[in-house]
């Protein structure tokens, strides 16, 4: 081998020897930590007063037995108002939402990401204090949770820096498909994915908590429901095997908590375009 290597012209040599070193350097490069992992925050850095108020024990509990709970009006007037007022702004940044990712087929809304600013910034007043809030509240959850569970279980949280505000537009047919928020693992999910897809897919595998939280009108009567399949087996994508379908109104000010792994849920054509900020609560043990 290394005698036909040096029969080579330089640049057939080189060549031969690129090859491998790119496969080797892409593979290393796509089985790294993504951006989005390494831009995620321990549950305590994410402390937020108001999440510590709305999920107490008895929210912890609740979500422990039946993995979801629903809570409404957890935003004030004012603040869902100043949501809005900050959601409207970002709609006019044409460069602000984009594509999920997803076939259409899958589902049919666009997404922009949102950060909390940076609290230790001489500048610390937020561009849009609305929205800002929002996002502190719900990063806050993660922390909450871990303050109100009284297991001796229960597992550290990682919370990502970004949140997803998606926007369906009000059309009766913009919806998204059935589905599970965390990604499948195992030697399955290898095969259905394939190596890359699975790598890819290492973010989606560590979330154990969805938190929503719905900015749109405060008497929101246009559809849009999250239809969640409760009891659905692992194996079933259509929600056939579920033991109750329950309807989430995707109210102004209400925030939905379920679990990630378990929970298939789709979101439902609105009358209206439907706004709603999520944040995923990771294992950080995963």
């Amino acid at each position: 081998m290394l005698r036909r290597l040096r029969r080579l012209d330089p640049f057939d040599r080189v060549f031969m020897l690129s090859v491998p070193v790119a496969v080797t350097a892409f593979w290393i490069n796509e089985a790294r930590p993504s951006s989005e992992s390494r831009l995620a925050q321990p549950a305590r850095q994410c402390s937020y007063p108001r999440s510590a108020e709305i999920v107490d024990a008895g929210v912890t509990a609740e979500l422990a037995r039946h993995s979801i709970v629903e809570l409404r009006g957890v935003l004030r007037p004012t603040e869902l108002a100043a949501a809005r007022h900050d959601v409207a702004q970002l709609i006019v940044e044409l460069d602000a939402f984009g594509s999920t990712g997803n076939h259409e087929d899958i589902r049919q809304d666009r997404v922009a990401w949102v950060q909390s600013s940076d609290e230790t910034a001489a500048n610390s007043a937020p561009k849009r204090a609305g929205l800002e809030h929002c996002v502190r509240l719900l990063r806050g959850v993660a922390h909450a949770l871990q303050l109100s569970d009284t297991r001796r279980d229960v597992r550290l949280h990682m919370v990502p820096l970004d949140c997803q505000l998606a926007t369906f537009r009000g059309d009766k047919l913009a919806g998204y498909r059935a589905h599970r928020d965390t990604a499948p693992g195992g030697w399955e999910a290898v095969r259905d994915l394939g190596p890359l897809g699975f790598l890819r897919a290492r973010d989606e595998r560590r979330r154990i908590v969805t938190a929503i939280l719905y900015l749109n009108e405060s008497d929101w009567d246009s559809g849009g429901e999250l239809a969640c399949y409760l009891g659905a087996e692992p194996g079933d994508d259509q929600g056939s095997t579920a033991t109750e379908v329950r309807r989430i109104v995707p109210t102004g000010g209400t925030l939905l908590l379920f679990d990630s792994t378990t929970i298939l849920h789709a979101v439902e054509p609105s009358r209206a375009d439907r706004y709603a900020l999520t944040a995923w609560i990771w294992d950080a043990t995963a």
